[in-house]
């Protein structure tokens, strides 16, 4: 732009802001696309790039103009992804601290609702519902290390379940 357009500017001039606007509006937007890669986020940051050009205007002292107001609109993009991957880095340390209570939570209430069923049952169905439930084996597995049958250990099992669905209140964990 001429240094007379400039003079304009800073002069608010209605026509010298549209001619800076025609000229300069696909380049800005070009250069700032080509850094967030959004088409919405970049029209934003287009229309933020033409209003501090106007508000700094009278700090333009002289140089390559279109040097000065690529520079705005890169530091405008660059501000722009610098607030982005903070804003994700806040999101995931976020995600992860509730994730943690999460799991602290789901191992307290596991503690506490054994807790109660131990206190409900005895030792031998207790061991049995610990073998089935919390190390994962199968029926057949707990008899043969019981050295009882199938049939009989399902029995204590669906007893111990019966039992135990009639006492404990599920409200409570």
């Amino acid at each position: 732009m001429k240094q007379k357009d400039i003079e304009l500017l800073i002069q608010r001039n209605e026509k010298a802001f549209e001619k800076l606007y025609y000229k300069y509006h696909k380049l800005i937007f070009s250069i700032i696309y080509h850094k967030v890669f959004d088409f919405h986020v970049t029209e934003e940051l287009v229309q933020d790039t033409f209003i501090k050009i106007m508000e700094s205007i009278d700090q333009y002292n002289g140089g390559n103009f279109k040097y000065w107001i690529l520079t705005i609109g890169k530091n405008i993009a660059n501000m722009y992804l610098r607030k982005e991957i903070r804003n994700k880095e806040k999101l995931e340390e976020y995600s992860k601290n509730i994730y943690k209570e999460e799991i602290i939570d789901y191992n307290e209430i596991a503690s506490l609702l054994l807790s109660d069923i131990r206190k409900l049952v005895d030792n031998e169905v207790y061991e049995i519902i610990i073998m089935h439930l919390v190390q994962g084996l199968k029926f057949k597995e707990i008899a043969e290390i019981k050295n009882e049958t199938t049939s009989a250990i399902l029995g204590k099992y669906h007893r111990a379940m019966k039992l135990i669905r009639g006492k404990i209140d599920y409200e409570k964990y």
